[in-house]
Order: structure tokens, then sequence, then C-alpha cells
């Protein structure tokens, strides 16, 4: 089995499936966000996620982000706009969407 991680669902200030560039079967990811209501169904977030893919040495290395966003709490689901950060390299930032279906 192969495992990705990378976008919005895990490490935010990466591409969708861009971690690892080699195959490797063991993965972890963690994510830390907090929401503060600025209007109504409207939320501001700020967020540091980290994680990786490896085969052995999983912790060495990990990939870690951080970024701000604007969540609308609706009826449909969470709709999430992001701007996130790689720490780890000089890449540039990265600008996400994300919807999740209601609780």
């Amino acid at each position: 089995m192969q495992l990705y991680a990378g976008g919005s669902g895990s490490i935010r200030g990466y591409k969708y499936h861009s971690i690892p560039t080699t195959p490797a079967r063991n993965m972890f990811t963690a994510s830390a966000e907090i929401q503060q209501r600025v209007y109504k169904q409207v939320y501001l977030t700020g967020f540091y996620d980290m994680g990786n893919v490896a085969n052995k040495k999983i912790f060495k290395d990990s990939k870690k982000s951080f970024g701000a966003g604007v969540a609308i709490v609706s009826p449909l689901g969470t709709f999430e706009l992001s701007i996130a950060r790689p720490i780890n390299k000089n890449k540039k930032n990265s600008i996400q969407f994300s919807m999740e279906p209601p609780l």
C-alpha cells in the first residue's frame, strides 16, 4: 500500500499527495488549528501542520507548515480557504480550498 501526505487534508503547505517523493509505507500527520468567530458563521483560522511519509526514521526531516484562513459553516458543510507556508524549505505559499461535510 502506498501512503501520501500533503494538501488540505494533511500538511497544508505542500501540494496534494506531494509527500513522499519515493514509495514508502509509514505515515504520521499532526495538526493544530484555532478558530475565532468574526461574523455569524464566518471564522478566521490559524493552524500548524506537520508530518512525513517514510520507510524508516519517520520523524526525521518531518515536513512542517503554518498559515491562516477563512472558514464558512453552512448546512452543506464547512468551506475553508487557507494560505499556508512550508517551514522546511524555501518554497512559495500554497493557497488551498477545502470542503468538509456537515457533522
